[in-house]
């Protein structure tokens, strides 16, 4: 090959490349100007199409989408019976709710908005190729979040009917020990339904879901409990069992102490199987936990006061605080028939008070300024719901956090119960009417939230209500609390103390930080609403917990919505920080209780 025909394929090679390239430039250039602030096309999220949409369009058509199953919920069958899951469970006003299923639509959108441009040129030129010329659609899952604890205890309220179950020991009318028979059921796989719940949710399917089930034989027979009746008979005999603690004392009776007993099958090598006869610590530790712990357990607490022209007053120490050792004590409890025992000394875990308080005045500990402070009214409340704030408000006061401190809201407020003060509030579920803790501590928790915003501290967690209740406004702006979450939490990072100061006047609630100005300037946004979902007409349920004919409309109706404001904090030493807070609210029917 001569010299000049290598040079004439070089110089066509390297015309070809550079066509190539610039055509690949031109490509590239093309999907940035037709698809700037757009999902680039033929990408899907749960089986929806998203591709040539902004990123609000998009998460305006899912959450046209996601409105309906909030409302209706996902059926759950076996034979005739079935079981309606909700997304949300509430309480009447809205406030305080139960999240089943979280979709988290901005998570899933934002996720395909970024397909394409992930900065890898390379990559996102393969990516546009796929998408432009082949017609390749890429697939995403819809991203969500399910308590599958909460969705379990749904289903098991009405298909435990169905499951097998071992035969078992109970006292009969005489007081004597008899024995139930085994039942031969199914298995139900809890698990496996939740993931075909799970499966069908992320890709936008919200059809009806059978309940999974296997054929299943009791481990336990009627046969087995007479064999090993004379040793559980011994292992009652130590009833009752006396817990000790400080000079308090807690009975286990012989009824209690046969809910613990566990029947075991294991092997006995040639002879086959063998019945082990013993105490569950599962169970032993479930009831410790309900019964004994809260009678115990003290939640340590930094000192509390307050500030008076300047001043500390009102000084009180941090409180120790105090555990049960739920597992070490489930532990011994378990072996009581092997070693006899019927008195056991409760184990406790204790957690001393931290605090380098050196004085009682605010100068000295860095209390000098207002930091950032908020109000906001409750007028119209109902008295338990007015009752529960001022309760929450007291629990609040006068706290003080330490330098870098995470401080939790859910931790400083509970037990929220009839033992810490709280009022019960209405709730409904199903067809009945009931009433639970809790209504109310929102309303600081959403205030709280105005005042740290406006102090400028890191926020580190917060969720908004899911749903935009009006007293709430404007939208965004509100931070719901449940125990044990979601949390409102943020750190003190001025590096002074910073003392909480919550008061009531009259029908308003007032949350002030005091702390160490240290020149950081904050700047809020104004909120912005979009993707308004109108909720379906209330349905009327029956009740028999009302009298016949008579109507109670408990639910009000809530409109869907997604919220966002920007907020921007910047440090006297020129550092800025910027974050959007973003909120996502789902429409809700309302009720009305007829009764029958």
């Amino acid at each position: 090959m001569s010299l000049r025909l290598k040079k004439t394929i070089k110089f066509v090679f390297l015309i070809i490349v550079i066509i190539l390239a610039v055509i690949g430039s031109l490509f590239y250039l093309y999907f940035d100007r037709n698809y700037t602030g757009k999902i680039y096309p033929n990408i899907y999220v749960g089986g929806i199409n998203v591709g040539d949409k902004t990123v609000l369009e998009a998460k305006q058509l899912m959450s046209d989408r996601i409105a309906a199953v909030n409302q209706d919920g996902i059926n759950v069958y076996y034979n005739t019976d079935n079981v309606t899951i909700y997304p949300v469970n509430s309480f009447s006003d809205g406030e305080m709710v139960e999240v089943l299923i979280d979709f988290d639509i901005d998570t899933s959108i934002d996720q395909a908005f970024l397909i394409g441009r992930s900065g890898n040129f390379f990559n996102d030129f393969k990516n546009r190729i796929d998408l432009f010329l082949f017609k390749n659609y890429i697939h995403k899952d819809f991203q969500l979040r399910l308590n599958n604890e909460k969705i379990v205890d749904s289903l098991k309220s009405k298909f435990f009917i169905y499951e097998s179950s071992d035969a078992f020991y109970f006292f009969d009318e005489n007081g004597n020990l008899a024995v139930e028979p085994e039942y031969n059921g199914k298995r139900i796989d809890y698990d496996k339904t939740v993931s075909l719940l799970r499966n069908n949710l992320s890709q936008f399917n919200f059809s009806s879901i059978p309940l999974v089930t296997i054929d299943k034989n009791p481990a336990i027979t009627k046969d087995d409990c007479l064999k090993t009746k004379d040793a559980v008979e011994y292992v009652l005999n130590l009833a009752p069992i006396v817990l000790a603690y400080e000079g308090r004392e807690w009975s286990i009776e012989k009824d209690k102490l046969l809910s613990f007993v566990n029947l075991e099958k294991v092997s006995d090598g040639d002879k086959g199987k063998k019945i082990i006869v013993g105490l569950s610590r599962e169970k032993i530790a479930s009831y410790l936990k309900e019964n004994i712990a809260p009678q115990i357990d003290i939640e340590p607490t930094m000192p509390k006061f307050t500030i008076e022209n300047g001043k500390v007053k009102n000084f009180k120490p941090g409180i120790s605080g105090v555990s049960l050792d739920i597992e070490g004590v489930s532990s011994l409890l378990a072996k009581a028939p092997v070693d006899n025992m019927n008195i056991l000394d409760l184990i406790v875990k204790k957690t001393t008070a931290t605090s380098d308080v050196k004085g009682e005045n605010g100068d000295v500990l860095g209390i000098r300024d207002i930091i950032g402070q908020s109000s906001l009214s409750f007028a119209g409340s109902t008295a338990s719901r007015a009752k529960n704030i001022a309760n929450a408000s007291n629990a609040i006061n006068g706290i003080l956090i330490k330098p870098n401190e995470e401080f939790s809201t859910v931790k400083n407020l509970v037990p929220i119960d009839g033992t810490n003060g709280y009022s019960k509030e209405i709730v409904i579920n199903g067809r009945d009417i009931n009433y639970e803790y809790g209504g109310g501590v929102c309303h600081l928790s959403t205030t709280f939230f105005r005042a740290v915003l406006d102090s400028g501290l890191p926020i580190t967690m917060r969720q908004n209500h899911s749903y935009n209740m009006p007293y709430y406004y404007p939208a965004g702006t509100d931070a719901s609390v449940y125990d044990p979450s979601p949390d409102f939490r943020f750190i003190n990072d001025t590096g002074n103390y910073v003392l909480i100061q919550s008061k009531i006047v009259g029908s308003e609630l007032i949350i002030q930080l005091w702390g160490t100005n240290d020149g950081r300037n904050v700047m809020k946004g104004k909120s912005v609403v979009y993707n308004v979902i109108k909720p379906k007409p209330s349905k009327i349920t029956p009740t028999d917990t009302l009298p016949t004919g008579q109507v109670k409309c408990s639910y009000t109706p809530y409109s869907g919505a997604d919220a966002y404001f920007d907020y921007r904090v910047e440090y006297k030493d020129g550092t800025i920080k910027e974050r959007r807070f973003n909120s996502h609210y789902v429409p809700r029917q309302g009720i009305c209780l007829i009764g029958i």
